[in-house]
C-alpha cells in the first residue's frame, strides 16, 4: 500500500521530526484522540428493503436530471 513520510521543506516541516522533538523544538499542543460509539456503523451494511433503499436515494438525490 506504500507509505507516507513528511517532507522537510524548511517551512511547514522545518527539519527531521525526531531531531526536532529530541531538541525540544516543537509546539506542545494538546491533541484529542479517540472514536465515538457509533463510528464503526459507517462501515457496516444495514439490511434494507428495495422500497426503503429507493426512498432513501430519492430523498437524498431528488429527481433524475439528464445531462443533455
Amino acid at each position: 500500500m506504500g507509505s507516507f513520510w513528511p517532507v522537510a521543506d524548511g517551512e511547514t516541516v522545518a527539519a527531521n521530526q525526531y531531531e526536532l522533538f529530541e531538541a525540544g523544538k516543537f509546539n506542545d499542543t494538546p491533541v484529542l484522540i479517540g472514536t465515538n460509539s457509533d463510528e464503526g456503523g459507517l462501515f457496516v451494511t444495514q439490511k434494507t428493503t428495495s422500497a426503503a433503499f429507493e426512498k432513501m436515494i430519492r430523498s437524498q438525490y431528488g429527481p433524475a436530471r439528464m445531462p443533455f
